[in-house]
């Protein structure tokens, strides 16, 4: 299937969208695929808009274009990273929140975020907030700086800077096997939604 605008393309029992799919096709497409998950980590390891399968299928397609990627020279303008920076870049599960973390912490933006200089993405649920973390703990660097810097950023950022310890403690009471991807946490959610929320009456005003 392809028109001028996509093209979709099936590998590993997966499927992979390219380009901008039309509301109707996308319908069309994912009433034909049964028990399939929305995948945003094999779409951007794959380069694709879209992407989605089993879930077996997902991940085993996820981790082996992240091995491909992982075993590939860095990217100009990323050598002056350290490896374990480089590591996380080339395959580490991403998303605007924790990408934006990484730009502040690091000066280097990845591509993720595309033209935005001056990002503010912040994690606004629980799978935001876990890739965060994620991040946090596999790379020194963001971890020394995370604290100094992203309160900086804006007032929603330093909120949750300052619940991040409470928010992580909600999230590991609540869903233990969140960092295998087992996630369910509407504690942690409507904690988090409070803390941005509280943040709104600390912002300065126009």
């Amino acid at each position: 299937m392809s028109t001028s605008s996509y093209r979709v393309e099936h590998r590993d029992d997966c499927t992979l969208i390219f380009g901008a799919m039309p509301i109707q096709d996308m319908v069309r497409l994912s009433d034909s695929c049964t028990d399939a998950v929305v995948a945003f980590d094999l779409a951007r390891l794959a380069g694709a808009s879209l992407a989605f399968g089993p879930v077996a299928s997902v991940q085993a397609l996820t981790e082996k274009l992240r091995q491909a990627a992982l075993d590939a020279p860095p990217a100009e303008g990323m050598q002056h990273l350290s490896a374990k920076a480089q590591a996380w870049l080339k395959g580490g599960e991403q998303g605007l929140s924790s990408c934006t973390m990484f730009a502040i912490c690091s000066g280097y933006l990845p591509d993720y975020l595309q033209d935005c200089t001056r990002p503010k993405h912040y994690p606004a649920d629980p799978d935001d907030f876990g890739r965060c973390q994620k991040l946090i703990e596999a790379v020194p660097e963001v971890a020394e700086a995370n604290r100094q810097l992203m309160p900086t950023v804006s007032t929603v950022w330093s909120a949750l800077i300052t619940a991040w310890t409470a928010i992580l403690s909600c999230m590991e009471d609540e869903s233990p096997d969140w960092r295998t991807g087992k996630l369910s946490a509407p504690r942690t959610y409507d904690l988090m939604q409070e803390v941005i929320e509280s943040s709104a009456s600390r912002a300065p005003r126009s």
